[in-house]
C-alpha cells in the first residue's frame, strides 16, 4: 500500500521512472541490473506508459510535462478510463479514494509483469518477453485492457 501511495504523488518523468526502479527493487532481487537489460527497458516502457494511461495525476502531470496545458488536459482525461480498464467498483468512493485503488492496481500489475519477465529464459527475444509478461500482468490485473484485443496497445 505505501508504494500505491507513492505513485500517487509522481509528478514528472523521473518521478516515474524512480518509482518504477523503486517498485523493482521491492519485488526482485538484482532488479538494477534487470531493469538495464533490454527486457528491462522494454517492460519499463510499458509500464510508463501504462501508468501515465491509467492515473489521472501522473497523465496529468506528465502529459503537461511533454504537452503544456493542453497534454495535461488529455492526460487527466484518460485517466478517467482507469476504472473501465481494472474492473473496479469505485462507484461511492471519494475522488481520493477511487485513486488510491487505481494505484494499487498499477502497483500489482506492475510487480506481477516484473516477475513474470524476470523469471522468463534470457533467450526470448527481450521486446516479446517483455509484452508477454505485461499482457499477463494485465489479465489478472487490469482485465479491461487486454479483454476481445487481439493485441494490447500499450505493450507495443
Amino acid at each position: 500500500m505505501e508504494l500505491a501511495s507513492e505513485l500517487l504523488e509522481v509528478s514528472n518523468e523521473a518521478e516515474l521512472e524512480y518509482f518504477l526502479g523503486k517498485l523493482a527493487s521491492s519485488v526482485m532481487r538484482g532488479a538494477k541490473s534487470f531493469i538495464r537489460s533490454p527486457t528491462g527497458k522494454a517492460l519499463g516502457g510499458m509500464l510508463k506508459g501504462f501508468a501515465k494511461k491509467a492515473l489521472p495525476i501522473a497523465g496529468t502531470a506528465v502529459g503537461g510535462f511533454f504537452g503544456g496545458p493542453l497534454g495535461a488536459k488529455i492526460g487527466g482525461g484518460l485517466g478517467n478510463i482507469a476504472s473501465g480498464l481494472f474492473e473496479l467498483e469505485l462507484e461511492g468512493l471519494s475522488h481520493e479514494d477511487r485513486e488510491f485503488e487505481v494505484a494499487r492496481q498499477v502497483t500489482r500489475l506492475g510487480a506481477a509483469a516484473l516477475n513474470a519477465a524476470a523469471r522468463s529464459p534470457r533467450t526470448a527475444a527481450p521486446q516479446a518477453t517483455a509484452r508477454k509478461a505485461f499482457t499477463a500482468a494485465a489479465r489478472v490485473y487490469a482485465p479491461g485492457l487486454v479483454r476481445g484485443r487481439a493485441h494490447c496497445r500499450t505493450c507495443g
